[in-house]
């Protein structure tokens, strides 16, 4: 008989003990569990400003882009317009030179024949 008491002593001692070792594991585990809830919440509250700040961000390099794009685009049809007008420009140069030269080559024709007789080809210089 003592020998039971002594052998459910130790089973009572056993018990108490896992029920300890549950108890303070659930414990644990609640803790742990609580741990990981409050950082996922946390990890997006984090995601979410993080991609809150990279749409700002993206959105004031798109305006800023767009502006510097605008500018570019203003300066190229400014240059569009001065290169129109030079080409315009030469085009009036070249009909006037062509003008000149019709001009030039007249004279001299009526030159040659002028002095043809006289001067065989010099046109009137000597």
């Amino acid at each position: 008989m003592e020998r039971a008491l002594t052998d459910f002593g130790y089973m009572a001692i056993n018990a108490g003990l896992a029920a300890a070792v549950l108890f303070f594991g659930r414990k644990w585990m609640s803790g742990v569990e609580r741990t990981a809830k409050e950082n996922r919440e946390e990890m997006i509250k984090q995601n979410q400003k993080t991609c809150d700040d990279l749409k700002e961000i993206i959105e004031r390099n798109r305006e800023e882009y767009k502006e510097k794009a605008d500018g570019i685009i203003k300066s190229l049809n400014k240059l569009s317009d001065h290169v129109a007008t030079a080409n315009g420009r030469t085009t009036k140069n070249e009909l006037a030179i062509a003008h000149l030269e019709g001009i030039v080559n007249t004279q001299i024709a009526m030159c040659e024949a002028r002095n043809e007789s006289r001067l065989s080809g010099h046109c009137g210089v000597q």
